[in-house]
């Protein structure tokens, strides 16, 4: 998974990114893809696919992490 980002900064732990506005963006759109790619992944793993099982616990791991930076950017937009 790639992140169409300028430049990322790391201070004190926390990331701040130089293009703040297209971050957020990005960040909603990755997560609706991820969705949408799960939900198939979950149906293929019902219909017997146990390939399509061990994508959809990748995916779920990987939403979860950018559900956690998307409410560390809400938090951060609300500081201001």
């Amino acid at each position: 998974m790639t992140i169409d980002i300028d430049i990322l900064f790391l201070y004190t732990n926390k990331l701040y990114l130089k293009n703040k506005k297209m971050t957020e963006e990005t960040t909603i759109q990755k997560i609706k893809t991820l969705v949408e790619s799960l939900g198939g992944d979950v149906d293929k793993f019902y219909a017997g696919n146990k390939t399509a099982g061990t994508r959809a616990r990748k995916s779920s791991q990987e939403l979860r992490e950018l559900l956690k930076n998307l409410r560390g950017e809400i938090l951060e937009e609300r500081k201001k």
